[in-house]
């Protein structure tokens, strides 16, 4: 879980170090440019919205407990933790995001600057919007009954899935017959081009 209140970021329940500075949420919808066969704009078409993106500016001072760099670690371990292949979606909590309906996010990116004759730094986290895929299945069809319903149901559960009605199915799985086979590859083909 993301917890953001005006100067302190919680996220999977450790407070992360540092004053939060800024937060910058963008939304942006997608519209398609519509042309002609002559390459000429005849209008605008939208078609939907882009993933909505957060990103958090962060100072990060050393204090007697933790140095810049141990506070940084911090947060790397939050984006990154030690074996994590892909990132987690994670729950956010905050009066900004809310009013844009964000409420899920991806921590997509983390960025730190400091300058070298200075004991403090800066951190940049990016999270992008999670919107769960939405995956269009189909039931079987109807179920036979005797010894052979089971490879039947499954032969049409599985051209279900591809896309492919049962009863097409059916007629690929029969004897459709042969090609006539011409044994001089040269010869006139008997069929005929009108």
């Amino acid at each position: 879980m993301l917890y953001v209140t005006d100067r302190m970021v919680q996220l999977s329940g450790i407070v992360l170090p540092g004053e939060v500075k800024k937060i910058e949420i963008t939304q942006a919808a997608t519209i398609d440019e519509v042309k002609n066969d002559n390459n000429v704009t005849l209008g605008y078409q939208p078609t939907g919205y882009e993933l909505a993106k957060m990103s958090v500016e962060i100072t990060l001072e050393p204090t007697p407990d933790e140095t810049f760099e141990e506070q940084l670690e911090t947060i790397q371990f939050l984006f990154r933790p030690v074996g994590q292949t892909e990132p987690k979606v994670l729950e956010l909590v905050n009066s900004q995001a809310a009013a844009h309906n964000l409420t899920k996010v991806y921590f997509k990116q983390i960025g730190s600057s400091k300058k070298t004759e200075s004991s403090y730094g800066t951190a940049t986290l990016e999270f992008w919007e999670y919107v769960p895929m939405q995956v269009a299945t189909k039931q079987a069809g109807g179920t036979g009954s005797g010894s052979g319903s089971s490879s039947a149901g499954s032969a049409s559960q599985s051209s279900s899935a591809d896309g492919i009605t049962a009863g097409y199915q059916e007629y690929l799985n029969t004897q459709r017959g042969k090609a006539p086979q011409i044994k001089d590859k040269t010869a006139a083909s008997p069929a005929k081009d009108n």
